[in-house]
């Protein structure tokens, strides 16, 4: 007796239920979404079979679909042969090598009276669709190839040698027609899937429209490394635009996240020994980081998002193999590998040396009255100046002195604070604030907080008379004190201090109190501080013969200049002569020169001695780390300073650190 409609176990089971409580088949076919011949037909087959609700506990669903319809492995109705498991066929026919022919031969063999093979071959196909529904794909001749390799190899003999090699057996199938193009390839690299494809298209004589790959790993690889690739080199946008016209359209998310993924597993060489460290600006004057350089390798190592002892320090004791650390003059480094990497020796950077010395020079040149760069205005113009300035303040302290007595003057005559307000313009509250007082008031200053650089003065006059002159690093060690206020606040107070200090007449050496400048002899202006200090540290050899003619005037002009000129010769010639031994008695006829910025630059460098006699001995210095620095801002500027630490991060290391 055929079901009107097969019923899941779970349905049979309910419905079974319902009858026993006495449900009508009407109501039964409501409940469960069926038809009431269906449900009568069930009901007739259950008391066929001696089976009523409650269901014996023991009876499982297979038991159940037997003892309703039909005996174990025979199928009612129309056929009457033995039927395989076809779910089990279907899982087993997606293994590789299996087809149906050879599942139809292992059923023949167990079932020799079941069925042929073309019905055997129907039925599966019949099973197949009633599995979970699936996009039918309509194959149009020409239109599509598939491609793929097979996955198994094939031993190929040598005739001359009997080497046994294997290859690669690559497929290609067009659609329509089942055409299929077969052939053995060394490898499934690029260059062998590119020349499998060129013969394929011979072979069929012609391009289809689309090819359809399998996720095949070697090209999903190499598509992957192009991707990060061009992330590393150009970037998200660009990258877009280059896979785009390379036909393989990748979003520039997809390259940016790609790249960031490359980075994040990068296996970074842990043994580390030659380091240069240095910071770089986030935001120039505001907020900075530092940067790693591997100067053996003369690559990035990492990059870290603040400039700070502690990071530093953490980034160090995390690479114990180091043995040398390259750095700036900055003390923050200094502190850092004391902390992180005790083991490891100091080395001053040359450049920043000279840098300094140059700086120093520059500061000297100025204490005899020039200022920095060539003066606008004549010297008269520059004295009328200041005074106009002076003469402004002393009018605005008058006005006040004036508005205070035409309001007591107003207000004896009898007039009310409205009626004065009207006259002079100024508020009411304005009005009765000044009449309060019995003198113009002055102003007065606010309570000193963080905001103010005056709320860190011991601190800031510690560090000026320990030599920290630096504008930029005396900023950041106040920050760290809780400084909240601005760098050019600081600047302002920092400034005072300098014009101060030049004006003190008794701070000031002989040499430096000839205040007459001194003047090109071919153009007759004379010549900054910022050009003498520049040719000052210039070896005569290197000097055009302009160049010369001045370095000749400022001799003859300015005995602070000679001077410094000797001295500047001769840390030249330590520098380059790989010695440090002249170096302690360079620093004692800095001291004794009786020139401020020289002398206070020949005690840090006693101060830093260590770090300077191995800049002076070893090879290493931080111009690698400047160098990455210059191609950091490069690639920030090209992101609009939008990238943040880890996107500047993986595009700063190299391709070598990132596969």
């Amino acid at each position: 007796m055929p079901a009107k409609r097969r019923l899941t176990m779970r349905q049979l089971r309910h419905l079974l239920r319902l009858a026993g409580d006495g449900t009508s088949a009407r109501n039964i076919a409501l409940t469960l979404g069926i038809a009431r011949s269906t449900v009568q037909d069930n009901l007739k087959r259950a008391a066929a079979a001696g089976l009523t609700w409650p269901l014996p506990g023991d009876l499982t669903d297979d038991a159940l679909e037997n003892r309703l319809f039909a005996r174990a492995g025979v199928k009612q109705g129309l056929r009457r042969r033995p039927e395989p498991n076809w779910a089990q066929l279907a899982l087993e026919l997606k293994k590789p090598g299996v087809t149906l022919m050879i599942l139809w031969e292992e059923y023949r063999a167990i079932h020799p009276d079941g069925y042929g093979y073309s019905r055997f071959c129907d039925l599966f196909r019949s099973f197949e669709r009633r599995l979970s529904p699936t996009m039918r794909q309509e194959h149009v001749a020409g239109d599509k190839v598939f491609v793929d390799y097979s996955g198994k190899k094939i031993a190929v003999v040598d005739r001359s040698t009997g080497e046994i090699r294997e290859a690669e057996i690559f497929v290609a199938v067009l659609g329509a027609s089942g055409l299929t193009y077969a052939e053995a390839t060394w490898t499934q690299t690029l260059p062998d899937w590119i020349g499998a494809h060129v013969r394929m298209f011979r072979f069929f004589g012609g391009v289809p429209r689309l090819i359809v790959p399998d996720n095949l790993k070697s090209g999903v690889n190499r598509v992957v490394e192009i991707v990060g690739l061009l992330g590393h080199s150009a970037g998200g946008r660009p990258g877009e635009r280059l896979m785009q016209r390379l036909g393989m359209p990748v979003s520039d998310d997809t390259i940016l996240r790609q790249l960031k993924r490359d980075a994040a597993g990068a296996q970074r060489n842990s043994e580390i020994r030659v380091v240069g460290i240095d910071d770089w600006s986030w935001r120039r004057a505001t907020s900075y980081g530092t940067i790693m350089v591997d100067l053996e390798r003369r690559s990035v190592i990492d990059i870290l998002d603040d400039r700070s002892v502690d990071s530093a320090a953490k980034w160090l004791r995390s690479h114990p193999s180091i043995e040398t650390v390259s750095r700036d003059r900055c003390g923050l480094y200094a502190q850092a590998v004391r902390e992180g990497a005790p083991q490891a020796q100091q080395v001053a950077d040359r450049f920043h040396l000279i840098q300094n010395l140059r700086s120093a020079i520059e500061e000297q040149m100025s204490l005899s009255g020039r200022a920095t760069g060539r003066a606008i205005l004549s010297e008269d113009a520059i004295v009328d100046a200041a005074t106009h300035r002076r003469r402004a303040r002393l009018a605005h302290r008058q006005s006040r002195q004036e508005i205070f007595e035409m309001l007591h003057a107003l207000r004896h005559e009898g007039l009310s604070y409205s009626e004065i307000a009207r006259r002079t313009g100024y508020e009411r509250r304005s009005v009765a604030n000044w009449l309060k007082f019995k003198a113009p008031p002055d102003r007065r200053r606010a309570a000193l907080n963080p905001t103010s650089p005056w709320y860190f003065e011991a601190f800031l006059a510690q560090c000026w008379k320990d030599g920290n002159r630096c504008g930029r690093h005396l900023f950041h060690d106040v920050k760290q004190r809780g400084y909240t206020g601005s760098f050019s606040n600081l600047e302002r107070l920092l400034g005072a201090w300098r014009r101060a200090e030049r004006e003190r007449g008794d701070d000031v050496s002989s040499m430096a109190l000839n205040s007459e400048p001194v003047r090109d002899p071919d153009t007759g202006h004379a010549i900054s501080p910022i050009v003498a200090a520049a040719l000052c540290i210039k070896p005569r050899g290197l000097l055009t013969p302009r160049q010369a003619r001045k370095v000749d005037a400022l001799k003859q002009g300015s005995e602070a200049f000679a001077e410094m000129r000797r001295l500047a010769m001769r840390f030249n010639g330590i520098l380059r002569g790989k010695r440090s031994a002249p170096l302690d008695a360079w620093i004692d006829d800095a001291i004794e020169s009786d020139l401020i910025p020289i002398m206070r630059f020949a005690r840090v460098l006693r101060r830093d001695i260590d770090a300077v006699n191995n800049a002076i001995e070893l090879p290493w210095s931080n111009g690698q780390a400047e160098g990455q620095i210059n191609r950091l801002k490069t690639l920030k500027r090209a992101m609009y300073g939008r990238a943040g630490p880890e996107l500047l991060r993986a595009r700063m290391l190299p391709p070598l650190h990132t596969k």
